[in-house]
């Protein structure tokens, strides 16, 4: 399996994140990730804890602060047609799909891929991790830039490569179930 990275800009506020839709990786440095969906300034996403549906993007970046979580921001090409008001409604349609991460082999990607494949036309057969998307939307020309915050670099480093970790969906499978039972 070939490792995805990606080059990422070293970011301090949310700024920069609130023009667009971006695939957001919270804890980006574990195995396996936790995925959501940016759409201006409201994140959203499916966790074993159930839905997060519109959160304010400074409310998760204090949450990812305080938790030292390093996370990976990739902005995504405006959709041709769609405004972002109407795929953060499709998006937000398709969570509410998923009680939680967990179930039926749900995870945080679940309702990432149904939003990929109606929106962008993105098969979502094609791919079952974030590392195996990435590729994809590059391949797509749907990557404009990859932004990243807390990840305790080097003062003045504006650029660093962020390689994904590769995991299987039994990794995620058990990081759930601990998750839920602790």
């Amino acid at each position: 399996m070939k490792n995805t990275n990606l080059q990422c800009k070293a970011i301090e506020n949310s700024e920069t994140l609130l023009q667009g839709i971006s695939i957001v990786i919270t804890n980006a440095l574990n195995a396996p990730p936790h995925i959501g969906i940016l759409f201006k300034n409201s994140y959203s996403s499916l966790s074993h804890k159930g839905q997060e549906i519109n959160v304010r993007i400074d409310v998760l970046l204090k949450k990812m602060k305080i938790l030292s979580s390093p996370c990976v921001f990739i902005e995504i090409k405006n959709h041709p047609v769609y405004s972002i008001n109407y795929l953060q409604e499709l998006f937000n349609s398709y969570l509410n799909q998923f009680k939680r991460a967990g179930t039926e082999n749900t995870t945080c990607l679940s309702p990432i891929k149904l939003f990929f494949q109606e929106a962008y036309f993105i098969n979502s057969i094609s791919y079952n991790f974030i590392f195996e998307l990435i590729p994809i939307l590059k391949e797509q020309s749907l990557l404009i830039e990859a932004y990243s915050m807390f990840f305790n670099l080097k003062k003045n480093v504006e650029f660093h490569t962020y390689e994904f970790p590769i995991y299987t969906t039994e990794k995620i499978h058990d990081y759930i179930k601990i998750k839920t039972t602790s």
